[in-house]
């Protein structure tokens, strides 16, 4: 990324940081990891993963406004076992209960609207997992209503302000990323609740670690 565009970036999101009075917090569960992670969703398809669970929470002026968790009913893709073993989903589960994916994108998309701040916590992973769902699932072009500006990585934050040493993503990388159970446990000095890998139990840790540690 050139310097300009990586500083106008960086200045947006301390903007949106400064003036936010509305902000999304959201957490993806999905059917695996992606084959080539360098690879944008938006470039190839069936290269990312699809949707099996999406949770999403928006805070107008700190205070919770909406509350949205979905399983996905899935139709052209399978849930493998390995993917199960992480969050507990089952292919009969999705089928059972699960809703359908234009549906509820489409609330999604409808929720970002107005948003100041979108958080996640790998926001990499999870951003690509949901262009992956506009793009080649239902034939839209996410970046016409996302704002690569407005968004904030929490492991990312957590990592350049811990620096614990470690291994990050690349070999000459001397810190690690920070997992969302490890960064409340730093925040509150407590263990985090249980119930670990769901989608709308990590969005819940997410906003409370944001409106203790950073906000």
């Amino acid at each position: 990324m050139p310097q300009l565009a990586r500083k106008n970036e960086t200045t947006s999101i301390i903007f949106a940081i400064i003036v936010m009075s509305r902000v999304l917090f959201f957490d993806t569960e999905t059917t695996g990891l992606p084959k080539m992670r360098t690879v944008s969703a938006l470039s190839k398809p069936d290269n990312w993963p699809d949707l099996v669970s999406i949770s999403w929470s928006v805070y107008d002026d700190k205070e919770l406004v909406e509350k949205q968790t979905y399983i996905i009913k899935p139709t052209d893709w399978v849930i493998p076992d390995e993917s199960i073993k992480f969050h507990g989903i089952t292919e009969q589960m999705a089928n059972k209960t699960g809703s359908d994916l234009t549906v509820v994108m489409t609330m999604f998309k409808k929720s970002l609207e107005g948003c100041n701040l979108v958080i996640a916590h790998n926001m990499e992973f999870d951003r690509n997992v949901v262009f992956n769902a506009f793009k080649w699932r239902m034939n839209l072009d996410p970046t016409t209503f996302w704002s690569y500006g407005a968004e904030l990585c929490t492991m990312q934050k957590a990592k350049a302000e811990l620096k614990k040493p470690g291994k990050g993503f690349h070999p000459s990388d001397p810190y690690k990323f920070i997992g969302l159970d490890e960064l409340y446990t730093d925040t509150f000095q407590k263990p985090p609740p249980p119930a670990a890998h769901t989608a709308d139990r990590d969005v819940d840790v997410l906003q409370q670690i944001w409106w203790s540690r950073w906000s």
